[in-house]
């Protein structure tokens, strides 16, 4: 592959900009809206800005990758895939404390 292939490759398109560039400007008009709702001032502005950096990831794989369908043969591979993101959501909902196994001494007698 030559250097003018793989330059053209990561050029976007002016449609994929235009949508790119609606999708940013909504999330600054969600953010915008949220403070002045709120009236909150925001101290540490980063803290706004990732949630919509993982969101913004998440939606350009969908749309750029071309996943292959699954096929008959390979449903032990999806059931494989699908056991391992559950997996991945238990461990991060436990880790960032969605949710526990057991509740903590004396938690009943504070929720009371």
């Amino acid at each position: 592959m030559s250097a003018a292939t793989a330059a053209d490759r990561l050029r976007p398109d002016r449609e994929r900009l235009l949508v790119w560039a609606a999708v940013v400007n909504a999330e600054l008009l969600a953010v915008a809206a949220y403070l002045l709702a709120t009236g909150a001032t925001p101290v540490r502005p980063l803290f706004y800005v990732y949630p919509f950096v993982w969101i913004n990831a998440a939606l350009w794989a969908l749309w750029t990758v071309d996943a292959p369908s699954a096929g008959p043969r390979n449903g032990r591979r999806v059931v494989l895939a699908a056991a391992v993101g559950a997996g991945y959501f238990l461990v991060l909902g436990y880790f960032g404390g969605l949710y526990a196994l057991g509740t903590a001494p004396g938690a009943t007698a504070a929720a009371g």
